[in-house]
């Protein structure tokens, strides 16, 4: 297959990143998006499976080669591949790609643009970073980070004001980061926002067919998609209590 067009959907946890992509999947023309190439949950990171992988296309990793054999394994008919991308993993994929002679010492720009030339970049945010970081603090303590009609789990949990705090600030840092990196390397990507898009699929998917020039005019069918929101009566109480908690906090530092 010959690639004509790669993009990269850049997300922090709990943005409705697998809801977006599992949307944009089943338009059967923008790339599968799976979990393969730069992911968090990236079978990459899976030494046995990377190694029958490399067995099968007798290929080695890191290496351009079997970069594009990975990339072809997620492209749809159309020549259109996906990727879904935290910032962690972005740099972890850059550091093993520093390993190879022709890009040791080189920096991020010059290495993506040499392996994904012309690559469009689509940003996820959400507005409400409290909100993001309770339902971060749950599904990392459930375990539960994608929901479906057929996936109810029903876990009792403490509040923790420390953890939830803790994933707040590192949203923050992430999200500073991805924007300091399209920022510096003159990126301009698609930014689209987890309020707006959660409730309106349709029109963000033909937002995202237009922003990377990929022809779509079917009705979208998203029967399929399975996903839905996991914020319940437990996201809204701890979202009030950590809000009494840090309001407390910080008159506490002002009177000391």
């Amino acid at each position: 297959m010959s690639l004509k067009k790669i993009y990269v959907v850049c997300a922090s946890q709990r943005v409705g990143s697998s809801f977006l992509c599992a949307c944009l999947r089943a338009t059967n023309v923008a790339g599968r998006l799976t979990g393969e190439l730069l992911h968090g949950n990236a079978r990459l990171n899976d030494e046995k499976w990377l190694r029958e992988m490399e067995k099968k296309s007798g290929l080695k990793w890191p290496s351009v080669e079997m970069l594009h054999f990975f990339l072809n394994r997620i492209a749809t008919g159309n020549g259109i591949a996906g990727a879904k991308v935290f910032w962690a993993h972005l740099c972890k994929f850059i550091d093993q790609f520093r390993q190879l002679d022709q890009y040791r010492g080189s920096d991020t720009k010059h290495i993506l643009e040499k392996l994904f030339p012309s690559v469009q970049y689509i940003f996820l945010t959400r507005r409400d970073k409290i909100a993001q970081a309770v339902s971060y603090s749950i599904a990392s303590r459930t375990n539960m980070w994608v929901s479906t009609e057929k996936e109810q789990k029903s876990v009792e949990l403490a509040f923790d004001f420390k953890d939830i705090d803790t994933r707040y600030h590192k949203l923050l840092e992430d999200e500073k980061l991805w924007k300091d990196f399209f920022l510096t390397n003159q990126y301009e990507p698609l930014e689209l926002i987890y309020e707006d898009y959660i409730n309106n699929p349709d029109e963000t998917v033909r937002m995202v067919m237009d922003f990377l020039d990929v022809e779509f005019e079917r009705e979208l069918d998203l029967s399929g998609v399975g996903l839905k929101k996991q914020s319940n009566h437990i996201n809204e109480k701890w979202i009030l209590e950590y809000k009494k908690m840090k309001a407390l906090e910080v008159k506490k530092g002002f009177l000391n």
